[in-house]
């Protein structure tokens, strides 16, 4: 399971804590209905930040490996320009 549906798991059980807390009526009752909606915000805000967090760690290394793919791939270029090169001088000192 990855994070985030780890992360979905754990609000849940959370929640479920919460509810067995609280009053049978809780979507109803005066009392327990705001803590009940309260706290189910306070989580869920606290899921989509730790969300957000997660997208930017993952772009962020997708972004660093993308710049290591395009050094070695300019050193590439590099390498084949120069072996060209070096054909190209013994091709022309050989004839």
């Amino acid at each position: 399971m990855n994070n985030a549906g780890q992360q979905v798991l754990k609000l849940k059980t959370e929640l479920e804590s919460l509810k067995n807390n609280l009053c049978q009526q809780y979507l109803t009752c005066p009392i327990c209905k705001p803590i009940f909606e309260e706290r189910k915000k306070e989580l869920h805000l606290s899921y989509v930040e730790k969300s957000k967090q997660e997208k930017t760690i993952n772009k962020n290394d997708l972004i660093e490996k993308q710049n290591i793919w395009k050094k070695e791939t300019d050193n590439d270029k590099k390498l084949k320009e120069k072996e060209l090169k070096l054909k190209k001088n013994l091709n022309g000192k050989t004839n």
